[in-house]
């Protein structure tokens, strides 16, 4: 005699506000008229009961292995792991939110790696570190609609969790100007990237919405070849070769380069703050692993992943799903590089 289920369908049902009897379709393995987000979600929730039909389907053991995973996609170009990157700040976010509920994350490659036509079933939700072409966008919306893109818009195509670029450049820029910085200098690197070009144009901005005067040539360094600590010291060096007219505070595209260039400008004899005032668009470790403490602003990018979780858990994946674009606030954060000019 079989064992009956201890977790009935009428159960999954009640929890999931749905039909016993679109359950009972989806826990036999009927797919014919069903969301497929919906049957991704039934079968997800009647693992983690620990339901066992009688006629488990070929979809069950899959789901088990799978329900509870969340899959990881990065942007082209964007190494797992490297010092301090941004996203490794988010992920940690993401995998902590993920795991206090049961879920665990799996990085299944990047856009430039992943082939999707032969990589077989993915996990049936997805969350997207960095921007990516609409059309890969598109493409892996065709094995999963439950997608959250972190620091990427894709207006009707998923969910987007983003960090508040312009507030984190104006929150330095009134920093600085509050301490009487009048001559400003920039050093970023990647300047196809995206990221790059909308805090560049935070910067300017926030210069010119307080009648700053943007900086020239000579004091916007911006390294083609990356975004490293070796860039930030080359920058560095570059801007303060300018004797006659050095800027009196930096502002750098992300804290990686400005460790680098902080540390160049110690080595060379200069004073900071003293001398000269440099600040980061960031919230990663690198700004306070070593001294000097860099002051810099930043959404805080644990928060990004955190936030990203939520929604995605809560993501239905129904065609009619309305998706969140979700901003979030930058802070402050003082360090020992920034003071009053000269």
């Amino acid at each position: 005699m079989r064992t009956r289920s201890k977790v009935s369908q009428t159960t999954i049902a009640r929890d999931l506000g749905l039909s016993q009897a679109l359950v009972s379709k989806v826990l036999n393995g009927v797919r014919e008229r069903v969301d497929p987000g919906t049957y991704d979600r039934i079968w997800a929730h009647a693992i983690k009961l620990g339901y066992r039909g009688k006629g488990i389907t070929p979809d069950a053991p899959l789901l088990a292995r799978g329900a509870h995973q969340i899959g990881l996609v990065l942007r082209a170009g964007l190494p797992s792991f490297v010092e301090s990157n941004f996203f490794s700040h988010v992920h940690a976010g993401l995998h902590a939110a993920l795991h206090g509920r049961g879920f665990s994350t799996v990085l299944l490659g990047s856009e430039d790696t992943l082939n999707l036509s032969n990589l077989g079933p993915l996990p049936s939700a997805l969350v997207v570190l960095g921007v990516v072409n609409p059309r890969f966008m598109r493409e892996l919306r065709q094995h999963t609609r439950r997608i959250v893109c972190i620091n990427g818009s894709y207006p009707g195509l998923c969910h987007s969790v983003m960090s508040n670029d312009t507030q984190s450049v104006d929150l330095l820029v009134e920093h600085l100007a509050g301490l009487g910085h009048r001559r400003f200098g920039w050093i970023g690197g990647l300047p196809d990237y995206p990221m790059h070009e909308s805090r560049f144009s935070a910067f300017r901005a926030a210069l010119a919405s307080r009648g700053l005067a943007e900086p020239g040539a000579d004091r916007c360094i911006i390294k083609r070849e990356g975004a490293d600590r070796q860039q930030g010291r080359e920058a560095a060096l570059a801007l303060i070769s300018h004797r006659q007219s050095p800027p009196s505070a930096i502002v750098s595209f992300n804290g990686v380069m400005a460790r680098g260039a902080v540390n160049a400008l110690l080595q060379s004899g200069w004073k900071i703050p003293a001398d000269l005032s440099l600040v980061a668009i960031d919230a990663t470790r690198v700004c306070v692993e070593e001294e000097p403490h860099i002051t810099c602003a930043s959404t805080v990018p644990e928060k990004l992943g955190e936030t990203a979780a939520r929604v995605l858990l809560d993501s239905t994946g129904a065609e009619d799903e309305n998706y969140q674009t979700i901003m979030m606030a930058a802070q402050l954060r003082l360090g020992a590089t920034s003071g009053p000019a000269k």
